[in-house]
């Protein structure tokens, strides 16, 4: 049950993690000094949410060494 559980959270996760690199590849094509604030708010929503992924990482690492999972 707890594995379950943890797979299905980690394949959640990974949704997530594919709309972070779309929203990366979106700041890539930064080339307009005009739209800086909508790229700003891209950016740091993105900053946010890479910061959230790393914990997340760390707790999905943490679960799987107590279920005897790889990390």
């Amino acid at each position: 049950m707890f594995i379950v559980r943890l797979d299905q959270e980690k394949e959640q996760f990974n949704k997530e993690l594919a709309s972070y690199k779309e929203t990366f590849e979106k700041i890539k094509t930064f080339s307009d000094i005009d739209t800086y604030q909508d790229y700003y708010r891209d950016v740091s929503a993105l900053d946010v949410n890479l910061q959230r992924a790393d914990e997340t990482i760390a707790r999905f690492n943490m679960r799987s060494q107590r279920l005897n999972q790889q990390k």
